[in-house]
């Protein structure tokens, strides 16, 4: 299980940014590292997951390893929900839903160690089996969650990738690997249908 490090005063950058803003909730930034091979699917990992600015830019949500909380939110949200993964962007997105503030925090950071190509994909197989609570929470309809289901098995990675792949944004480690990048996204995506199709068949049995 990847651990992740802690640099000096992240405790206090991020509790500032919380009383600055008078925000609710703060998600504060991660880097990477890598290992001494810095593989494909690190660099995917690095691309594509824990970005807590574009999550909350896109009021999406924001992710444990580096998130901020005030205590009496919990009184008027609840735990987070029972899932094997994603109930952190579902409780903070969620939140978001409700009224509740969500910030960046780019001055409180972690580091996480980037996953390797099996945690890659195990990590997206149990973040499709979180979906489900979300699509209900969300009320959405068969339509909007068919055409999710279709298009995972479109070979087109998510809007965050796809910047890094067209040169958007500059990554040197991404380099000559795209297509290799592209190709893990898709199998990731595959990975989280995978999971969600899990959930599902696990609801219609009981």
């Amino acid at each position: 299980m990847p651990i992740a490090f802690l640099i000096k005063n992240w405790i206090e950058n991020g509790v500032r940014a919380l009383n600055e803003q008078n925000s609710d909730m703060a998600g504060g930034k991660i880097e990477f590292i890598f290992s001494e091979q810095k593989s494909v699917a690190e660099c995917f990992d690095s691309l594509n997951s824990l970005h807590n600015d574009s999550f909350i830019y896109y009021k999406i949500g924001a992710v444990t390893a580096n998130l901020f909380v005030r205590s009496n939110l919990f009184g008027k949200m609840g735990l987070f929900p029972e899932v094997k993964s994603g109930g952190d962007m579902n409780w903070t997105g969620r939140g978001m839903n409700r009224g509740f503030s969500l910030i960046y925090a780019p001055d409180a950071i972690v580091y996480h160690p980037a996953r390797n190509f099996i945690r890659v994909l195990r990590k997206s197989r149990l973040y499709g089996t979180g979906l489900l609570l979300t699509i209900k929470e969300r009320r959405w309809r068969f339509c909007r969650t068919l055409y999710l289901m279709i298009r995972l098995l479109i070979p087109v990675p998510n809007r965050i990738i796809l910047i890094f792949l067209l040169g958007v944004k500059k990554r040197p480690e991404v380099g000559g690997r795209r297509l290799a990048i592209w190709g893990i996204s898709y199998l990731s995506q595959i990975c989280l249908l995978c999971g969600l199709g899990d959930s599902l068949f696990k609801k219609s049995s009981d």
